[in-house]
């Protein structure tokens, strides 16, 4: 939904594309999300699941330790997905408020060819690689969590 938000002005029709896509991707949210959860509850029962990796878990526990493998391949790439979708969203969101001059003029500075703000991807990007390499993956996961909520 972040990139959505944040691409917005780059669509050729945003009043239209826009809620389509937001539409399309809460669908498809919504019915993953419900399917993953009935198939979770079927599988075993849920108190004796392991709170943190619940869906690998579930599938370690019914001897199937090649899907659990794939479950925990799935999300540390689901979290890149996330980093990436960030790193994607917040230079240009430091872009529009650098043109409103909320931020440094320096934000604003589009590359000629790519048109895309080179400088706030490699300034961010280099703050979340100091983020990561600073704090757990737990305290990660919360920040992120937060500035989601904040966002919203």
């Amino acid at each position: 939904f972040d990139v959505i938000a944040a691409s917005s002005e780059e669509a050729r029709s945003p009043q239209r594309s826009i809620p389509i896509a937001t539409g399309i991707s809460l669908g498809l949210v919504t019915v993953v999300y419900t399917l993953v959860s009935a198939v979770l509850t079927l599988m075993v029962p849920w108190h004796t699941l392991d709170p943190d990796s619940a869906l690998a878990d579930a599938f370690y526990r019914r001897g199937y330790s090649w899907a659990g493998f794939i479950v925990a391949v799935g999300s540390i790439c689901a979290m890149n997905t996330v980093l990436l979708s960030n790193l994607f969203s917040l230079p240009r969101v430091a872009y529009a408020m650098a043109e409103d001059g909320l931020l440094f003029r320096v934000f604003s500075r589009l590359n000629p060819v790519t048109k895309v703000p080179v400088i706030g991807i490699v300034v961010f990007g280099g703050l979340m690689a100091v983020l990561a390499l600073v704090f757990d993956l737990e305290s990660l996961v919360q920040f992120l969590s937060i500035g989601t909520l904040l966002a919203y």
